[in-house]
């Protein structure tokens, strides 16, 4: 079994956080959580990746942890969709080909890095040349983009688009100054450096032509810039997560699989559906739509915790690789 590290739990903790938040909010704040917080999830992923498995136990590990899960998280989300009126073939086509459809976009996403980076690293080479296949690959799925093909099978595209935050994570575990790093300017100070660093490089974004990032829309915005502006985004709430420890925050990050899968198609929706039948908060704005949004945010982690412990304390667990 890995060896977990609280940090990082908590990290992940906070991602799915803002990954809720960026699905209810369309505000000024949703344009910064989107600089980074999917990115820091692969960043985060690549931090426990270990290259030196042997290929049969990593294969077995990843379809266990990643592959299983798709299919019995994703059996829910196609249940619910068949009910808003989807048509059946057209999507489970979608969920087989995996071309962004639902929540599930992420782990196949996900899933197809690992293998491109387990490739990458059982070639014996040097970390530069290793680098430049990473920026190629990188360059090459942006590049795609650009000529307007937005999706690969089983999202190839955004795997290796965000390849050098996965291996970057991995990298830097590796190296003996990052706990240095996080133990020094896990400080007041440096956090706020690092935040406002954040947000006003999203501002820069904002005010050029490809304004703001969305991976999973094809999104990327200025790449040099999306690139420093997203690993801005993960030091920072690196560092948050090192400075301050919260057992929620990581219960959730150890679970983080089932709240992003879940969050969406199930918890939201079902909210969004409860509040429109009892005419709750309709037409708000300004502090109000605020206060609605974190209200969003709360139900649907209470809704997902519940879920997820009904999960975890049964038998059920082994449906998701546990």
């Amino acid at each position: 079994m890995k060896e977990r590290i609280k940090w990082v739990d908590v990290a992940k903790g906070w991602g799915i956080i803002l990954v809720i938040y960026g699905h209810v909010a369309n505000d000024y704040l949703f344009f910064w959580l989107y600089s980074f917080h999917v990115p820091l999830f692969f960043f985060l992923s690549g931090y426990f990746f270990n290259p030196q498995k042997k290929p049969k136990e990593f294969y077995k590990s990843k379809a266990k942890g990643l592959l299983l899960p798709y299919l019995t998280l994703g059996i829910p989300l196609f249940l619910v969709n068949l009910y808003f009126g989807f048509e059946p073939i057209e999507l489970l086509k979608g969920y087989l080909i995996q071309q962004r459809a639902s929540t599930l976009w992420f782990i196949a996403a996900l899933f197809m890095q690992f293998m491109i980076a387990y490739l990458l690293y059982q070639i014996k080479l040097h970390a530069f040349a290793r680098w430049i296949i990473i920026g190629a690959l990188s360059f090459t799925g942006i590049t795609l983009w650009h000529n307007g093909i937005l999706s690969l099978p089983w999202n190839i595209d955004v795997s290796i688009v965000a390849l050098p935050f996965f291996c970057l994570g991995h990298d830097i575990r590796e190296a003996a100054w990052f706990k240095t790093f996080l133990s020094t300017c896990s400080t007041y100070p440096f956090i706020c450096i690092f935040l406002v660093l954040s947000i006003i490089g999203t501002i820069v974004m904002r005010l050029i032509p490809f304004p703001y990032v969305d991976l999973c829309a094809s999104q990327f915005s200025f790449e040099p810039l999306a690139y420093i502006v997203a690993m801005i985004g993960i030091i920072a709430t690196c560092l948050i997560s090192n400075k301050w420890y919260s057992k929620s925050l990581e219960y959730i990050g150890k679970n983080s699989l089932v709240y992003f899968v879940w969050q969406q198609d199930i918890a939201l929706m079902t909210i969004s559906l409860v509040m429109k039948k009892f005419h709750f908060m309709e037409n708000v704005t300004g502090i109000t739509l605020f206060a609605k949004n974190i209200l969003f945010v709360i139900l649907a982690l209470i809704i997902l915790t519940i879920l997820n412990e009904v999960i975890i304390r049964t038998k059920l667990r082994k449906l998701i690789g546990k």
